[in-house]
């Protein structure tokens, strides 16, 4: 006797999340197929669609519409972000910390209850900037108000598009200090590291290799490259002017071969310390040393920064010191700025630098059978609570 009703009751439950789930994909406004049609499609009756229906009107996520049947509400936000990446993944240099910018964002965000659309372009990173926006579909859908918030693991923060946000009130948080709002890694912290080993290792002259875009904010790369300089002769170190390169672009061609065989061949003096800031260049730099029949560690110590990518399978080195900086971290505070600008709530900081630097060592050991956890009670949950080792 109990077994029709109790059936019925399943049965509607289940419809009522099913419809749930096509509403958190629609936009406000935007009218629903007719009882009829739902009824069809769900392979239920039609009285059965009404009452979950009038159930979802109770909770606000549809509305009637006397004589035209029902309709998500037209104030009613679209729990949906925007993951945006202009660059063309399928380039032959592409970051692959980048992808993993892109999966990590999306599972904590999915974990977090929201709904999410990875929008990708076909721009190549190069020296100069992008002249436009390479993905037409996140343009598209902007102006349609199909996502409500966005997170950029990589993208030119053009006026043209970045106005379009700010105009339509939807909150931005990128990676890297072309933001507004932005979280980026401590590259202070990394240099510091990077003074204990060559001090270790009895060095005493430094020469630095990386990349530099023209067009980074405020100059950033070239400060940056300061900065290093600063710290190194602070420490004691020796480092000539000749020794810092910051002219070369990891889409150029050779670029730390080039870059690292000027330093060596230029004087008489050589350094016997090299502090690489991009591993994009590793390879390039590395043939130079072969080239040149550089004995390491004996003539050459490499300290070399790099994401922390656990399917990559590590080399011991003889004369080169890694440590990897885990973008896990660096995703999950940017994913919590973007909840809290969503929720407006106030940010402490717009512009975070996060420390998640480890030897490699460490780091291989401590993950060597570790297996990649699932979605954890903590990240359902997630937009609920904070992480203390941010704050």
């Amino acid at each position: 006797m109990n077994a029709p009703l109790l059936n019925r009751i399943t049965l509607s439950a289940h419809l009522e999340e099913r419809l749930r789930t096509r509403l958190k994909s629609g936009r406000g406004g935007l009218r629903l197929p007719t009882e009829k049609e739902l009824a069809q499609e769900f392979g239920v009756s039609v009285p059965l669609v009404r009452r979950a229906l009038e159930t979802l009107e109770a909770e606000q996520l549809v509305e009637s519409v006397p004589g035209r049947g029902w309709k998500i509400p037209a104030d009613a936000k679209e729990p949906c972000v925007a993951i945006l990446y202009d660059l063309d993944i399928a380039a032959p240099r592409i970051f692959r910390a980048h992808l993993l910018r892109i999966q990590e964002s999306r599972r904590l965000l999915e974990a977090a209850g929201y709904r999410v659309s990875i929008y990708l372009g076909e721009n190549v990173s190069a020296p100069e900037p992008p002249t436009k926006l390479a993905c037409p579909q996140f343009l598209s859908d902007l102006n349609e108000g199909r996502f409500s918030a966005v997170i950029c693991p990589w993208a030119y923060p053009d006026p043209a598009w970045t106005g379009l946000l700010k105009e339509a009130g939807i909150p931005m948080v990128g990676f890297g200090l072309l933001h507004e709002n932005m979280v980026s890694h401590d590259f202070e912290a990394y240099v510091r590291l990077a003074i204990e080993v060559f001090k270790q290792r009895n060095r005493r002259r430094i020469a630095c290799v990386g990349a530099v875009s023209e067009w980074n904010r405020e100059g950033y790369d070239r400060q940056r490259f300061a900065l290093t300089t600063r710290l190194l002769q602070e420490a004691g170190f020796e480092v000539e002017e000749s020794w810092v390169r910051q002219d070369w672009h990891h889409s150029v061609p050779a670029a730390g071969w080039s870059s690292f065989r000027e330093i060596w061949t230029r004087g008489p003096k050589r350094p016997d310390g090299l502090l690489l800031n991009s591993a994009m260049l590793w390879p390039d730099v590395q043939q130079a040393i072969h080239s040149l029949q550089i004995r390491m560690p004996e003539d050459l110590d490499v300290v070399i920064s790099r994401e922390n990518l656990r399917d990559r399978a590590r080399r011991e080195e003889k004369g080169v010191t890694e440590f990897l900086f885990d973008t896990r971290v660096m995703v999950r505070k940017a994913v919590e700025m973007l909840l809290d600008l969503m929720n407006g709530r106030p940010l402490v900081e717009n512009r975070c630098f996060v420390n998640a630097w480890q030897r490699a060592e460490t780091t291989a050991e401590s993950q060597a059978d570790t297996p990649r956890p699932s979605v954890s009670a903590s990240d359902r949950s997630f937009a609920l609570t904070r992480d203390p080792q941010f704050h």
